[in-house]
């Protein structure tokens, strides 16, 4: 962040096409001006939890990150969903999606291509989390989405998941786009699938 503005209005002379002369008209300064414009870096931590490492099996997401750079008040996280996670309900994603640990409680989440089933990609965009002041530089924050979201089919790990931070106009702060992947444990008991045949 750069702090602090100095402009100074400068008058040039002109005589037989060079520029002779240049006088100091004004200076417009403001010592409170900020102005945030970082260089994005990844995340310093990065991790998902599920609450039940299961299978294709609805289950509340937890996602921690630690900030590399500041995020402002107005700051903005947006989060890409791998194929293998599907949405099985647009509505309880955005209205379960909750701040945790250094960001408001009630936040506001918007999926940005809502496929209904969750075809991907699926992002989903989250404004008003960060509290007054905004995120410091290596501090934690997490959130969690505890319905409508369903665990891959396979133990297989996923493909990455995609989080950013960006500023107001959309400029990334922070980010991480690869190796954020979850793993299952367990199969899901899909029961005694019965075969009948005709005589």
């Amino acid at each position: 962040m750069l702090k602090g503005i100095k402009i100074e209005l400068i008058q040039l002379t002109k005589k037989d096409g060079v520029y002779t002369e240049k006088n100091l008209v004004d200076v417009i300064s403001d010592s409170n001006f900020e102005f945030f414009a970082p260089v994005p870096v990844l995340f310093l931590y990065s991790e998902i939890r599920t609450n039940l490492q299961i299978t294709y099996t609805e289950t509340a997401f937890t996602f921690t990150m630690s900030s590399a750079n500041s995020v402002p008040e107005d700051g903005i996280i947006k989060l890409e969903l791998p194929a293998e996670v599907r949405v099985t309900d647009a509505a309880q994603v955005m209205k379960s999606c909750k701040g945790q640990s250094n960001l408001n409680r009630d936040i506001e989440c918007k999926m940005e291509q809502p496929f209904g089933l969750g075809d991907p990609p699926t992002q989903i965009t989250i404004k008003k989390a960060f509290r007054k002041g905004g995120l410091l530089t290596k501090q934690n924050f997490s959130f969690q989405i505890t319905e409508g979201l369903v665990t891959p089919i396979s133990k297989k790990s996923s493909s990455t998941f995609k989080v950013i931070t960006t500023d107001s106009e959309n400029r990334k702060i922070n980010y991480i786009d690869s190796s954020l992947f979850i793993t299952m444990k367990d199969s899901k008991d899909i029961g005694v699938v019965g075969v009948f045949t005709s005589s």
